[in-house]
């Protein structure tokens, strides 16, 4: 058990790019998500799906666990100096927040939420104190919890991709990048802090 616990952590370390999920591919996230009906069919693991996703696209060394971030694993262990959250509740992101607050590793947090028609992105720069109090505000004034099938619309999963993406670009390069974006495809509105 101990050499398989090593070798975890040898694998994270050297993975540029590592994705946490224990859960499964289901039919609903083909449309809310960037995974195939094949996917779904098999009940691929969404880490497993991801990856194989991933390197279709592009050489990057990812390594996808079926799994929660692990209690004994030390965060600094599993994450990068940009971490990305997309978890489906409150309680989830409180309780990664409790532990990666904490990892001194860590430089830059994205958390992706989204709902029905509306997307939003926090970010916070753990260097920074304000940064820190706001995305901690955020989690207070978080709302209900809509259930997955009800955010099964690609287009947010899409727009929400786009903007992490753009974000990691903008710490990657040194650019300045919003605090926060709220997307509603319904109303068409904007908010980027």
């Amino acid at each position: 058990m101990e050499s398989n616990y090593s070798n975890l952590l040898e694998a994270i370390k050297s993975s540029c790019i590592v994705i946490f999920d224990d859960d499964i591919v289901n039919l609903h996230n083909v449309a809310a998500s960037y995974y195939t009906r094949k996917q779904s069919i098999l009940q691929m693991p969404k880490a497993q799906a991801m990856v194989e996703n991933m390197n279709a696209l592009m050489d990057v060394n990812v390594l996808g666990i079926k799994a929660k971030v692990p209690s004994g694993l030390p965060v600094s262990y599993a994450v990068k100096p940009v971490v990305i959250i997309s978890t489906d509740s409150r309680r989830s992101r409180v309780l990664f927040w409790s532990h990666v607050k904490r990892e001194d590793d860590v430089e830059l947090l994205i958390d992706a939420r989204s709902g029905w028609d509306v997307t939003s992105i926090h970010t916070c720069k753990m260097d920074d104190g304000r940064s820190r109090q706001a995305y901690s505000d955020s989690l207070e004034a978080e709302g209900g919890n809509i259930p997955c099938s009800a955010r099964a619309v690609g287009y947010n999963s899409i727009g929400v991709a786009a903007n992490v993406a753009a974000i990691v670009k903008s710490y990657a390069n040194n650019e300045t990048f919003p605090s926060y974006i709220m997307q509603d495809y319904k109303t068409w509105s904007n908010i980027i802090v």
